[in-house]
């Protein structure tokens, strides 16, 4: 178990520490608090994750054995362990997560209206032919 932000108890547990962000932060099972993990620390953890995933891809292949196929699996639990065990929790209000989700969501719309222009003008059938 980790150490809530708020209360300063042992409630919040590894699991969910290592999936949260700001859009789902854990929840402290004491007083209720929200927390998440930076999102530096996500993305480092995703660079790391892939590292090891095609490290012991490569290795196996170098090796022409499955064995090497364990430093992938040795590598994502060590991410796994930096994210949930040296990371901290940085406490957040519950109005910035309804911010931090509705900005989500824009985004989303965004992107998605973006790509629907783009079909729109070079899709199929737009061709000059």
């Amino acid at each position: 178990m980790h150490t809530c932000p708020h209360c300063g108890e042992a409630t919040i547990p590894a699991w969910r520490k290592s999936g949260a962000t700001s859009l789902r932060p854990a929840r402290c099972g004491r007083c209720g608090g929200l927390s998440y993990v930076s999102g530096w620390t996500h993305a480092l953890a995703s660079l790391l994750a892939e590292v090891a995933l095609w490290g012991g891809i490569a290795l196996a292949v170098a090796l022409q054995r499955w064995a090497g196929l364990l430093v992938s699996i040795l590598g994502l639990a060590a991410v796994v362990y930096l994210v949930t065990a040296r990371s901290k929790l940085v406490a957040v209000a519950p109005e910035a997560v309804r911010k931090a989700r509705a900005r989500f969501v824009l985004e989303m719309l965004v992107a998605a209206a973006i790509v629907w222009g783009l079909y729109l003008a070079f899709g199929p059938g737009q061709g000059s032919g």
